[in-house]
């Protein structure tokens, strides 16, 4: 709330909705979380796995086209963009911040964030028990 009532009046950027913008950046937050729980489970401590989560968060900027826009972007860096879920979050930011709308009025992008949620959760619950799944295949190949 901070930030979308305080940084950003203060340096000027338009946010007339900032109520609008902290639902759509918590949706956003926790639609990324499955994500960020499966970079996690590689690391060996909390503080690798913190520093490489806010490292990708640079390369997860530069592709949601607030750098560049995204018609100047290799196809293969806007596909990444939209299956990362950073296109549809940051069209939906465009909307609130730019037309004036609301969350509401931004359906497809929601739909677009949960969807990936979803397959981000599936993928990170295989990554944080891969061991626990291969445990029957070890004791397969070991009888």
């Amino acid at each position: 709330f901070l930030v979308y009532k305080v940084i950003t009046p203060f340096f000027g950027w338009p946010c007339d909705n900032p109520t609008e913008m902290m639902k759509l950046s918590t949706l956003m937050v926790i639609c990324q979380m499955p994500l960020s729980i499966m970079i996690a489970s590689f690391c060996n401590d909390r503080y690798s796995s913190f520093q490489y989560i806010l490292g990708l968060s640079l390369f997860v900027f530069t592709l949601s086209g607030y750098v560049w826009p995204l018609y100047a972007m290799p196809n293969w860096a806007v596909t990444a963009s939209d299956y990362l879920g950073i296109q549809p979050a940051a069209s939906a930011m465009r909307k609130i911040t730019y037309k004036n709308m609301m969350l509401s009025d931004c359906p497809e992008e929601v739909a677009k964030l949960i969807h990936l949620s979803l397959i981000y959760f599936v993928i990170s619950l295989v990554a944080v028990h891969r061991d626990l799944i291969a445990l029957p295949f070890k004791k397969l190949c070991h009888k």
